[in-house]
């Protein structure tokens, strides 16, 4: 940094707000009446400036560049600064003329900046006024700290254009006005911290403060908590600010929490806002208006949490007005629909709104029209609705049509008075009578109807026509005095269209001059359609002479009673008469019936007829098969021999047959001597042949005899079986004896004295290896593979599996004609232990095995692993005591991974270190707080006194208290000590004054 030979006049301004009268809320309320910067003319004139210093403590006489105020404000998109000086700020350019000046501005984002004699650190732009080229005009630069060292990079930086949307300044009188945009310094911050100085001129753009700087060390604190928003019309009403819609101005917001109350109104955008907040909790709400409701947000206000400056926006208020709806109901004496000038109101009269809730009509409000006959309903919320009046007594509608009007509420303000009804007195009255000729008919039938019409009323009446949903229209146009009728005749045929049951309505018109009366009449006729049904059912198979049950049930499925209902089953002699069966009623018969001998399938039918009540006759029939089964199963076996020696095999030949007339289920083909051939199922006439064998054994029977036998089932579980047999004589020859040998894989020389091998009833060792034994071909023998076999600490042999005439660890083998072997294999493996020294705590290890799946143990641990495979492990690095106390990892010996190919002992290696707890309001302990190795001499110290060349107050250290390590007191400013426990050293001062 570069100094001027003449030393700094100083004048020290405490710049924090709260040594000032103005409070939290003052400065909230002046900070709220900042006009907005968001145009590049700035209204200097209207801008409200808050005093956050004044420099009352300057030493020596005054100049011109002695700061005597400093001044702030800002809005959502501008920073402003104000510094009053004794003369008025001037960039001279004349030798004759006083020196130029220079008027800077440091703004800190995150609080850390700090004066050390008259270079500033810490602070991350510097805003600068000055004539930098000498041409009498100033300019602004703003300037970047990028390491925080004090200097500012002016090599990255180019001059703002003055009265830019980036920034300017203006000179009036005495004082020097500045603003920079928010979006320069990286946006609005939630806290900003400011200091300032004035200094001579030069083309230097960095700091060089000579005259006049901030007195306090560490800046002016301001916090820049604001919330603010907009207030819209929802014209839609569907809580969402539309292109559109429009904002409300003039609208009142209100700002509350416990200290403080405060109302602003929504500009021309709808903008309100609220500046300077302290921090603390808020209730952002709007003023209810009548005819007015909410639509965003849902529940009236906003609740904010504030703290260090924080910034809100987007808390938005969305209203929709209220819609209206009217009209009109009048006496519409002659019917015509429209209200005519001699026809009057009609007063006190109820109408209904309806609201469309999900697809219902709710209604919700009731209103009675006034003397003029007018009605309006108002406070209507955005949806669907629908308007009708409760009709008096004696009148009827004659306008609108369908009786009510439905409209929606789509727009806010919505506003309407068009929906009128009309009513008149009732004045004529009509009745009508619907006969025929029957009451039940058939399709093809002919149908008379008779149309018989009364006058009921109190006036003559054209009688104009009859509608019948059947027949169609009956044009008639006759006139009948009040009491007088007429009868009308019409004919139809029934056909297969025809509706059943036939149901028809008529309706009768008439008028009397523009009033239309009508009645109707229903007339039902049964279209008769008669059907039956008729259903059997029995058993699906039987065996002759067996007795059987059929089930036979008739039923009425017409839609009429049928009588005289006959069923019949010749081949079952059945036959049964039901007078009436009604609708949909059914009967069950149970009929016996015994199979005959030598009896194929009986299929046999059984038959049934009714007739309706005009005599119309239906019938119906149903079958039933019973499928008679005969089953039967034949077997035959056949030997390669009829004589043959021991140890000599037998190849036998048996061959099964279902020869009855259904498939047999379950058949088990079993052989006395080779027991269970085949299992199974065989369709008609299906065989199966199977060779099978059998080695003769010494003290086998002579002769040998046995016997096959096959048995099976048929659907319904009767048993057939059939058996045959074989006799072959035995020659009898002396045993035979073969070499059976017992070896091992895997195996090495330090195992040759341990027992590996245990045969019948003796052990082996694995130096006797291989063992050979004779013995007489057939006989059986038991042995067992010895697992795990320990050589010694950490290694062992694991038993894999066995070849030859076993595959088992153990078990009993038979011995074959030719001998043969049984060789057991092993591989080997090895301890792997995990053990740690130096920490008193539990120590946790992580080991995979190859690419296995990851295993985390608590040491110690032991484990047996294959030889070969690798390891790979890893140690906790830290492990935490008691408090203050910890355990550091230092090395792990052998290194990971290994390869495993000998017992392995796996060592974590840690250290203690305990944590040193340095406290001093002042000055620069050293060492700071932090952890320390076990027998660390530590030297501590403080920097006093503090701060260094302060004037007028300063602090001296005065001695420490120390815990643990660390001496319990002493005075000086030192201490010496070596570390073995948790420990903490106080510096204690004392204040100074000058």
């Amino acid at each position: 940094m570069k100094h001027g030979n003449s030393l700094p006049k100083i004048v020290a301004v405490l710049l924090i707000i709260l040594t000032f009268t103005l409070s939290a809320d003052q400065l909230l309320i002046k900070l709220m009446f900042t006009v907005s910067a968001s145009q590049t003319k700035i209204d200097w004139g209207n801008i409200n400036w808050v005093l956050i210093d004044e420099d009352e403590d300057e030493q020596g006489g005054e100049n011109w560049r002695d700061v005597l105020a400093a001044y702030i404000t800002y809005d959502e998109s501008y920073l402003y600064l104000k510094l009053t000086t004794v003369s008025p700020p001037m960039f001279p350019t004349s030798p004759n003329d006083r020196d130029d000046d220079k008027y800077r501005w440091f703004i800190d984002l995150d609080g850390n900046m700090f004066w050390q004699g008259n270079v500033l650190y810490e602070a991350e732009y510097l805003l600068s006024i000055q004539d930098k080229n000498n041409d009498g005009v100033g300019e602004i630069y703003l300037l970047f700290d990028s390491d925080n060292d004090g200097e500012f990079d002016d090599e990255l930086w180019e001059s703002i254009a003055v009265n830019s949307t980036d920034g300017g300044f203006r000179i009036i009188g005495n004082h020097l006005e500045v603003y920079i945009s928010w979006s320069k310094i990286g946006g609005m911050p939630s806290t900003l911290w400011l200091s300032w100085c004035t200094d001579r001129s030069d083309n230097n753009l960095n700091q060089c403060p000579r005259t006049d700087r901030a007195e306090t060390s560490y800046g002016t604190v301001i916090r820049l908590g604001s919330i603010r928003g907009y207030k819209w019309e929802d014209l839609d009403g569907d809580g969402v600010w539309d292109n559109n819609e429009p904002p409300v101005t003039g609208w009142e917001i209100r700002l509350q929490s416990d200290s403080i109350s405060l109302i602003d109104y929504t500009d021309i955008n709808g903008c309100y806002q609220f500046l300077g907040l302290p921090d603390g909790s808020y209730i952002v709400s709007e003023a209810v208006q009548n005819g007015w409701i909410q639509t965003y947000p849902g529940n009236n206000s906003y609740i904010v949490q504030i703290s260090s400056g924080m910034q809100f926006a987007g808390k938005n208020f969305g209203n929709f007005k209220l819609g209206v709806k009217g009209g009109y109901i009048w006496n519409d004496t002659n019917g015509n629909g429209l209200w005519d000038l001699d026809e009057t109101a009609l007063s006190n009269w109820e109408v209904n709104l309806y609201y469309l809730t999900n697809g219902s009509w709710e209604k919700i409000k009731m209103v009675y029209t006034n003397s003029s006959g007018f009605y309006e309903l108002t406070n209507l919320e955005p949806g669907d609705y629908m308007v009708n009046v409760t009709v008096h007594s004696g009148y009827i509608l004659t306008w609108p049509s369908g009786g009510f009007y439905s409209f929606s509420v789509r727009e806010s303000g919505f506003n309407e008075v068009d929906n009128n009804f009309g009513f008149m007195k009732s004045m004529a009255s009509i009745s009508m009578i619907k006969a025929a000729n029957t009451t039940f008919v058939h399709v093809g039938d002919t149908i008379k109807y008779s149309y018989k019409v009364i006058n009921t009323g109190n006036a003559p009446l054209t009688i104009q026509y009859i509608d019948d949903d059947v027949i169609g229209r009956l044009v008639i146009n006759e006139f009948l005095k009040p009491g007088e009728w007429i009868e009308n005749i019409a004919i139809y045929n029934v056909t297969q269209n025809s509706p059943d049951p036939l149901m028809n309505k008529a309706v009768v018109y008439a008028n009397y001059t523009d009033q239309q009366v009508s009645a109707c009449d229903t007339l039902t006729i049964d279209v008769l359609n008669p059907n039956i049904e008729v259903s059997k059912s029995g058993p699906e198979y039987a065996h002759e002479g067996e007795t059987i049950t059929y089930t036979i049930i008739v039923k009425n499925a017409g839609d009429c009673i049928l009588h005289n209902v006959v069923v019949k089953d010749e081949i079952l002699g059945f036959e049964e008469t039901i007078e009436e069966l009604a609708k949909g009623e059914e009967r069950t018969f149970i009929v016996i019936y015994t199979i005959p001998e030598r009896s194929d399938d009986i299929i046999n039918t059984v038959k049934a007829k009714g007739e309706d009540a005009l005599g119309w006759e239906v019938s119906n029939s149903a079958s039933w098969t019973v499928d008679v089964l005969h089953p039967a199963i034949d077997v035959i076996k056949r030997a390669n021999a009829t004589m043959i020696h021991v140890g000599d095999w037998i190849e036998y030949n048996v061959t099964v047959v279902n020869i009855g007339d259904c498939p047999l289920y379950n058949v088990n083909i079993t052989d006395s001597l080779l027991g269970i051939i085949w299992t199974g199922d065989l369709s008609v006439n299906e065989s199966r042949i199977f060779n099978v064998t059998y080695t003769v054994m010494v003290g086998d029977p002579d002769p040998l005899n046995n016997t096959v036998t096959a048995t099976g089932v048929d659907a319904l579980g009767m048993s057939v079986s059939d058996e045959d047999s074989c006799v072959i004589s035995v020659l009898q020859a002396p045993p035979q004896k073969v070499v059976i040998i017992f070896n091992a894989t895997g195996l090495s020389s330090d195992v040759s004295g341990v027992v590996v091998l245990s045969v019948d009833e003796g052990n082996y060792t694995c130096g006797e290896l291989p063992r050979i034994f004779e013995w007489d071909v057939g006989s059986k023998h038991a042995f067992a593979w010895i697992s795990p076999v320990n050589v010694s600490d950490g290694k062992r042999y694991i038993w894999t599996s066995t070849s030859g005439l076993s595959e088992s660890q153990h078990g009993e083998i038979t011995v074959p004609a030719g001998g043969g072997y049984v060789t057991g294999n092993y591989k080997i493996q090895y301890l792997v232990s995990f053990i740690q020294e130096g920490s008193a705590m539990p120590v946790n290890v992580e080991y995979q095995i190859d690419n296995g799946p990851v295993v985390n143990c608590t040491i110690p641990f032991d484990t047996w692993l294959d030889s070969g495979v690798k390891i790979s492990y890893n140690y906790s690095s830290i492990a935490y005591g008691d408090a203050g106390t910890r355990y550091i990892l230092t090395e792990v010996d052998p290194t990971s991974p290994q390869i495993v190919n000998a017992p392995l002992t796996i060592d974590g290696k840690y250290k203690v270190q305990y944590y040193l707890e340095v406290v001093s309001a002042y000055g620069e302990p050293c060492p700071a707080s932090g952890w320390f190795d076990a027998g660390t001499f530590i030297n501590a110290s403080v920097s006093s006194p503090w701060p260094v060349n302060a004037i007028g107050t300063r602090y001296v250290c005065t001695g420490w208290n120390g815990t643990g390590s660390v001496p319990p007191s002493g005075t000086e400013k030192s201490a010496s000590f070596t570390i073995n426990e948790p420990s903490s050293i106080i510096w204690n001062w004392k204040i100074q004054h000058y």
